[in-house]
């Protein structure tokens, strides 16, 4: 087990963006934002290449096995499933349905921004978050390496809408929110919310 947490948190893989309703990977039970594919049929995903969409084609109405690492129980599982298109009419949402991307998983737990408080009618409660239980944890839009690409990402969003992927600890779950952030909603700073970083 020790030995296992050692190499993973070294490692590569495809990051779970999200999972479509229904989908091979949602039954599955692959969780978003959390678990990285790293493997599929015993092989290890160790560059960025066709080659995991090559074998999820390959494997077309049969059973794959993914290994999948989770960044919230730091550990490895094996998951079983069918590739397959009969689950969606839309061809863009996949053989498996869910969005990925590529990178390492190396200190992915260390990048949250907790929300601390919420001023009455800011950008942050009317996106709906919750004070003390929510976390950002990522977003669509890129990929937050520092505490300061947070920040950077705010400014960069000032007026539009910014998507972020928020984990809620009383609830165990992530969820999408949007948020507008300005600096004309009438209180302090462009989200209205106190954010700790890690």
């Amino acid at each position: 087990m020790g030995g296992t947490q050692s190499t993973a948190a070294k490692g590569n893989g495809y990051h779970i963006l999200r999972v479509q309703e229904n989908s091979p990977a949602h039954t599955a039970g692959i969780e978003p934002f959390f678990d990285y594919i790293v493997g599929i049929n015993g092989i290890q995903l160790n560059i960025d290449s066709p080659f995991f969409q090559e074998q999820l084609s390959q494997y077309i109405g049969k059973e794959a096995i993914l290994l999948i690492y989770s960044t919230k129980e730091q550990e490895f599982r094996e998951v079983k499933l069918i590739p397959n298109r009969d689950w969606t009419s839309n061809p863009q949402d996949g053989l498996i349905g869910c969005s990925i991307r590529y990178c390492s998983y190396e200190s992915i737990n260390e990048h949250v921004w907790h929300i601390l408080d919420l001023a009455p009618d800011s950008p942050a409660e009317m996106a709906g978050l919750v004070p003390l239980t929510d976390y950002v944890i990522g977003t669509p839009h890129a990929t937050l390496r520092s505490e300061t690409d947070f920040y950077d990402l705010i400014e960069e969003y000032l007026g539009k809408s910014l998507r972020l992927y928020v984990y809620n600890a009383d609830y165990d779950v992530c969820r999408e929110v949007i948020i507008v952030p300005n600096r004309e909603w009438g209180g302090e700073g462009s989200l209205g919310c106190g954010v700790g970083y890690g």
